[in-house]
C-alpha cells in the first residue's frame, strides 16, 4: 500500500497530537499541523487512509479503551446566549478518561441558552473544558467579558477587537476590544445526557 506525502503528513500530525494530549486531534487542529485551511479537505484524506485499510488509532486503544472515569470539578453554569455571571456550585463528576488529556487543568460547566445549537452543544449539556489563557481563531471558548459576565461561544480576532462567535444563526456576534476578553477555557468536549 502506497501513501501520498500529504496522507504521511497527516498520520505524522496525528502520532504527535496523541503523544502530546492522548486524544485524538480535531479537523481543525490537524489542519493547522498540516498547514491548510480546509476542513474537508483533511476529512477527504482521512477517509482514503480508511479506504487504504490505515488504522488511525491504535486498535487496542479502540477495542480496549480505559475502563475507569476520571473526576473533575463541575463549577456550575456557563450561559450558551447573552454573557452573564457563572451560576458557581462546585461537585465532581465522572467522565470517560478520553476526554481528558490533562485532568489537572480540565473542569467541566453546565450548559444554559442556546447560542451554540449548530455545535450541538445544547441546553443541559456539559462542556469539558481545558484551562487555558489564550485561544487560537475557531476555538470554542469559555470567555468572561469586561471583567463580570461569563459566555461560551467561537473565539476569533478582528484587529483589536474579540469576535465571540454564536452557532446559532438567528443571534448575532459579540465584538468587543480584545482587553476586556479573559479567556477562562477551550472547550475539548461535551457530555450529553438522555
Amino acid at each position: 500500500m502506497e501513501l501520498t506525502r500529504k496522507q504521511l503528513q497527516l498520520m505524522d500530525c496525528i502520532k504527535k497530537q496523541m503523544a502530546e494530549t492522548g486524544v485524538f486531534p480535531t479537523l481543525r487542529e490537524l489542519a493547522d499541523c498540516m498547514g491548510i485551511r480546509s476542513l474537508s479537505t483533511v476529512h477527504e484524506h482521512i477517509r482514503k487512509l480508511r479506504e487504504k485499510g490505515v488504522a488511525l488509532m491504535p486498535v487496542a486503544e479502540v477495542l480496549n479503551p480505559p475502563a475507569s472515569p476520571v473526576s473533575i470539578p463541575l463549577f456550575g453554569w456557563v450561559v450558551a446566549g447573552i454573557p452573564s455571571d457563572v451560576c458557581e456550585f462546585q461537585e465532581n463528576i465522572e467522565v470517560p478518561t478520553g476526554l481528558v488529556p490533562n485532568p489537572a487543568r480540565t473542569y467541566a460547566l453546565r450548559i444554559t441558552g442556546d447560542s451554540m445549537i449548530d455545535e450541538h452543544i445544547c441546553e443541559g449539556d456539559v462542556v469539558i473544558v481545558e484551562k487555558r489563557d489564550t485561544a487560537r481563531d475557531g476555538d470554542i471558548v469559555i470567555a468572561l467579558v469586561n471583567g463580570r459576565e461569563t459566555t461560551v461561544k467561537r473565539f476569533r480576532k478582528e484587529g483589536e477587537l474579540a469576535v465571540l462567535a454564536p452557532a446559532n444563526h438567528s443571534m448575532t456576534p459579540i465584538r468587543v476590544p480584545l482587553v476586556d476578553v479573559e479567556i477562562q477555557g477551550v472547550v475539548i468536549g461535551v457530555v450529553r445526557k438522555y
